[in-house]
């Protein structure tokens, strides 16, 4: 069995959950706009579901959060700080059934793919990283030329992409790179401000961590 294969059956099992789930979310969130429509996956893409936030949720967690310090924007963009998260999870348990066999099959080298011969871990991992952000990358275009997230209570224009819920630097990278492929201009710019916020916080801990 080939890496490709797996590729396209764990594409349209993503996106026939995600079609299950959209209208739900819809018909939950109907007093409410929602801006951000992403996939929440797990640290090394173990699970991916559904995250999603609204303004007026953005709202209420900015009110309760006024005296942190924090940007706004922080609020606005991560899924670490948004309410709706995981939704309907059990919609996407034979996604997570066919990741499960992905890996077994990967860490055992068990695939017919030439280029896995002699290399290493470091190489196996990152060539599964990049499989799944092309998968995530095909589910949300099939999704936005399908207009299935079109229509209310989504915005016209959404904040797409993924999402984790604490991310290292690696995974704001994977989030900045899938988002240049779905996002408008103006998310995107947005993505990459957000990035550069925690890029700077980062070396602003590891400066005083030197002292």
């Amino acid at each position: 069995m080939k890496t490709s294969d797996f590729e396209i059956s764990i594409s349209e099992k993503m996106l026939t959950a995600c079609r299950a789930c959209i209208p739900l979310i819809k018909e939950e969130l109907v007093q409410e706009s929602i801006y951000a429509f992403t996939i929440f996956c797990d640290s090394g893409f173990t699970r991916m579901g559904i995250a999603v936030s609204t303004r007026e949720s953005v709202t209420r967690k900015i009110k309760s959060n006024v005296d942190v310090g924090v940007p706004d924007n922080v609020f606005l963009m991560n899924a670490s700080e948004w309410d709706y998260l995981a939704i309907h999870n059990e919609l996407f348990e034979e996604v997570g059934v066919l990741i499960d066999e992905f890996y077994d099959r990967y860490y055992d080298q068990d695939f017919d793919d030439a280029q896995f011969l002699g290399k290493g871990s470091d190489f196996i991992d990152q060539f599964a990283c990049e499989l799944f952000m092309r998968i995530i990358v095909d589910v949300i275009k099939h999704l936005k030329a399908a207009s299935d997230l079109s229509d209310s209570p989504f915005e016209s224009d959404l904040l797409l992409g993924i999402q984790f819920t604490d991310p290292e630097m690696d995974e704001l990278d994977f989030i900045k790179s899938v988002s240049h492929e779905v996002n408008s201009r103006s998310w995107h710019d947005q993505v990459e401000n957000n990035y550069k916020y925690f890029e700077d916080l980062t070396a602003a801990r590891e400066a005083r961590g030197r002292f």
